[in-house]
């Protein structure tokens, strides 16, 4: 789930960093979410995704659409991205099994192209280069990173 709030005249985000204690993707940013429940719809995991790590419950949520679903090879998931937004800051209770720190990530960040760069991920044998957006000491890389560019280039259309 995309959460977009307005905080001091600035639009934000929030993201999270998981604790090095997780098994998948310790250490990692990533937006709230995870794998849907039997009889549940893309938008009812990312809501209820939102309220378990960050206590944002869906009545607080206006939804604004879904983007692109996005193949993740390495976890074999098919991640759906939604956008909601809330018209007041939210107050985050995060859940300290899957949220280390709450980053609050000003959109202004995701369109300034100087946070943009690559660094080498070492994979089994390899060492394969990987996109990242830089903000503060933090690199915001994997499928958070192509999610996120996404939604950079639809804010750049609308201007």
């Amino acid at each position: 789930m995309i959460l977009l709030y307005r905080n001091a005249d600035r639009w934000h985000m929030p993201l999270t960093l998981r604790p090095e204690t997780l098994t998948d993707h310790p250490g990692q940013i990533s937006l709230p979410g995870g794998a849907i429940d039997r009889d549940e719809t893309t938008y009812e995991a990312a809501q209820r995704e939102l309220d378990e790590e960050l206590g944002i419950g869906p009545s607080h949520l206006e939804p604004i659409g879904q983007l692109s679903p996005l193949y993740i090879f390495g976890s074999n998931f098919l991640v759906t991205p939604w956008i909601a937004k809330m018209e007041t800051p939210p107050t985050f209770v995060a859940n300290p099994a899957e949220v280390a720190e709450v980053l609050e990530l000003p959109l202004a960040q995701l369109l300034d192209v100087r946070n943009y760069g690559q660094h080498e991920h070492p994979s089994g044998s390899l060492r394969l280069r990987a996109p990242h957006i830089r903000w503060q000491q933090h690199r915001i890389w994997g499928a958070t990173a192509m999610i996120l560019g996404e939604l950079t280039s639809l804010l750049e259309e609308i201007g």
